[in-house]
């Protein structure tokens, strides 16, 4: 044990805890148990957020009817969509924005590699784009008030964060795969697939 003086002129008596094996310490391994449990907690949240699961709050009319302008969770299903895995025509896609890969958008895949779609229904309905291998078309719901693949080109699915599986508040709510949904959205008049491969 060590004395030392205080401010006041008392002894200060510092202990330290032994840390042996046998966890006999006490003192000191009941400080760090909170701290390394806090830690190990965090660690399992980032990875959680960052490569299973993730809950985001939308923003913007580009998916109207389908999602609300503002006020949607949706769940995010990034454990088996990531860079575009198992992804399909017609599901709700996050996709990082081209050019700027710290901004995220939510949209709708109507083009897959290999298929061919209507480059902007808004404008002609007889210009068409063959879609690049390793790339995806997307396009919000409400085209006039979407910024998307009309506008930037096919975006490639290395930029596709995940899959959007549910809207989880304010009222929960499956997203359904691929084909399911996509004939009830407007866009899909401009969807035409590929039938010569």
């Amino acid at each position: 044990m060590w004395a030392w003086r205080s401010v006041v002129g008392r002894p200060l008596n510092l202990r330290f805890a032994s840390t042996t094996a046998s966890g006999s310490g006490g003192g000191a391994i009941r400080v760090w148990r909170p701290v390394a449990r806090t830690v190990k907690w965090l660690a399992a949240y980032h990875l959680l957020v960052d490569n299973v699961l993730e809950l985001n709050l939308t923003s913007g009319p580009s998916l109207m009817p389908t999602l609300q302008c503002a006020g949607d969770w949706c769940l995010i299903d990034k454990w088996r969509h990531a860079r575009g895995k198992g992804v399909a025509v017609g599901d709700l896609v996050v996709v990082a924005k081209p050019g700027l890969t710290d901004v995220y958008v939510l949209k709708r895949v109507i083009g897959m590699p290999g298929d061919v779609v209507l480059l902007d229904p808004t404008v002609s309905m007889n210009e068409y784009i063959k879609v690049p291998e390793g790339h995806v078309w997307i396009v919000g719901d409400n085209l006039p008030h979407s910024t998307d693949s009309r506008h930037y080109g096919p975006v490639s699915m290395g930029l596709i964060r995940g899959r959007a599986v549910a809207i989880v508040y304010p009222e929960f709510r499956w997203i359904p795969r691929g084909m399911e949904e996509l004939h009830q959205a407007p866009v899909a008049r401009g969807f035409v697939s590929d039938t010569s491969r």
